[in-house]
């Protein structure tokens, strides 16, 4: 019988092994993508294993790895990827290599620049009145994904804009968006070119209020202003 037993203890060792040994499961909060220049959020439940883990990036990767709160059974890890491409994240056991998670790096999305009035999108086709124009604003609208991964690199700003009042295809004035709005200043000169030109015949083609976007920065979990590679334009009627 003590044979028996010998040999079943034997048998049940690598079994016992492997359970010490169980896989780790590294999480985002919505998507498994991983962006180039933002703090993406990782986070791994550790569940009711004792041993002291690290955590590191593979040398030939050029990114920064910060270990995080350790909330509960959930460890936090905070990756900075440099390039687009292929990353790989160590994990390491009592300093020994344990599992490695490979992820790919994507550029981060764009975002939607938007033409607004107060809560709604200005109506291109329609047009908006005139008075309405006071509080015109443009806005960048953070991609949905990207916002629920990286809210803390999520925040963009129109850096520079201009606005043309046009009058058929004649260009009468331009302004500039000053932090994405218009100042008094230009908002009452817009109003008395428009006044000035009212009575001519041409009005009848209408007056229309052209943007330019012409810069767009995204600030960065770290305060950094970061250039947007993108230009945009808008076409808005003017009702009078």
């Amino acid at each position: 019988m003590k044979i028996i037993a010998w040999i079943v203890g034997i048998c049940l060792l690598p079994l016992s092994f492997l359970a010490q040994a169980q896989e780790l499961q590294l999480y985002k909060k919505a998507d498994k993508q991983v962006f180039a220049e933002v703090k993406n959020d990782f986070f791994i439940p550790l569940n009711a294993q004792k041993a002291d883990f690290t955590y590191r990036i593979a040398d030939k990767y050029d990114a920064k790895l910060v270990l995080g709160e350790l909330e509960g059974n959930v460890q936090h890890i905070f990756v900075v990827p440099n390039q687009m491409g292929e990353l790989i994240v160590e994990v390491f056991k009592d300093e020994q290599p344990y599992q490695n998670f490979t992820f790919e790096v994507v550029r981060a999305p764009k975002p939607d620049i938007q033409l607004r009035l107060g809560n709604k999108i200005a109506n291109l086709g329609r047009g908006e009145k005139l008075e309405d124009l006071r509080d015109i604003y443009l806005y960048a609208e953070p991609n949905a994904v990207f916002a629920e991964n990286a809210p803390q690199d999520a925040k963009y700003k129109v850096s520079e804009a201009k606005g043309t009042l046009v009058l058929g295809r004649s260009a009468l004035t331009t302004f500039k968006f000053v932090d994405g709005k218009i100042s008094n200043e230009d908002f009452e000169a817009l109003k008395k070119d428009i006044a000035e030109y009212e009575g001519e015949e041409d009005t009848a083609s209408g007056f229309r209020l052209y943007v330019e976007i012409d810069e767009v920065h995204r600030i960065d979990y770290a305060g950094n202003s970061n250039k947007v590679n993108m230009r945009n334009s808008f076409n808005l009627v003017i009702k009078l």
